[in-house]
């Protein structure tokens, strides 16, 4: 999974916070949070960074349709 960058600066945005306090609040590391928008990290650390925003995991993570979610007229 990856973090979706502008998902997430909105997430901070919102709630006021840095990247540095949203590691703290985690407890996943600022390296690993800013390393996930270009590579993936592990479901649970994703669901701790979403914990911390209080937001579902869906509004932070960038979102691809797997081919089994296509629709018949997709195919």
């Amino acid at each position: 999974m990856k973090l979706d960058r502008s998902k997430l600066m909105m997430m901070q945005a919102k709630k006021k916070l840095t990247l540095k306090e949203i590691a703290k609040m985690s407890g996943v590391s600022y390296e690993t949070i800013r390393k996930s928008y270009t590579k993936e990290i592990g479901p649970v650390q994703i669901g701790k960074i979403a914990d911390a925003l209080d937001v579902p995991v869906e509004e932070i993570i960038i979102c691809n349709k797997s081919p089994e979610t296509r629709t018949i007229s997709q195919m």
